[in-house]
């Protein structure tokens, strides 16, 4: 008897302790308006991330998540394959980097580059949300535009006698 009386009597105090904690936590995230266009949903590889696309854009996508990610994208100078061969001739191997080796099988890289993303995905009934991004090298450096659009259709208007209007 004596059990079940502590039982009880805990039990409810656990209860609501555990229960205005929740609502604490829960209120650090809740407050803002329009919260649903911070989830990030461009690009399906970083939307599949989660918040980890943060660091690791580094492409067309990174002018939404993190636009530094673009500098990975400025055509780097590598090895030709004629010093290459010159090098590995006069036996100055350390001076060959993996990197060159990996972009000389790769026939090197190119000077110019224009990449583009698009992305588009529902976010609830009747709101969508689209990106739109080019990347393009600019002079010794890397340039970005995007558009991040939100839209809602068929939102019900009404008047001040509550009768509704057509849009």
């Amino acid at each position: 008897m004596k059990l079940l009386f502590h039982t009880t009597a805990v039990l409810p105090l656990v209860l609501a302790f555990l229960l205005t904690g929740s609502r604490g936590y829960a209120a650090n995230d809740a407050g803002s308006r329009a919260s649903f266009t911070r989830g990030g949903w461009v690009g399906a590889r970083y939307v599949g991330m989660g918040k980890a696309a943060e660091v690791t854009a580094n492409d067309v996508f990174a002018i939404y998540w993190n636009p530094a990610g673009l500098s990975s994208l400025k055509a780097r100078e590598t090895l030709s394959q004629d010093e290459v061969s010159e090098k590995a001739r006069r036996g100055e191997i350390k001076d060959i980097t993996e990197k060159d080796l990996i972009r000389f099988s790769e026939e090197g890289s190119e000077k110019n580059f224009l990449q583009v993303g698009v992305s588009a995905c529902m976010l609830d009934i009747e709101r969508e949300a689209g990106f739109f991004g080019a990347a393009f090298n600019l002079f010794k450096g890397v340039g970005g535009a995007g558009v991040y659009t939100i839209q809602s259709r068929d939102i019900e208007s009404r008047d001040e006698s509550g009768a509704f209007v057509k849009n």
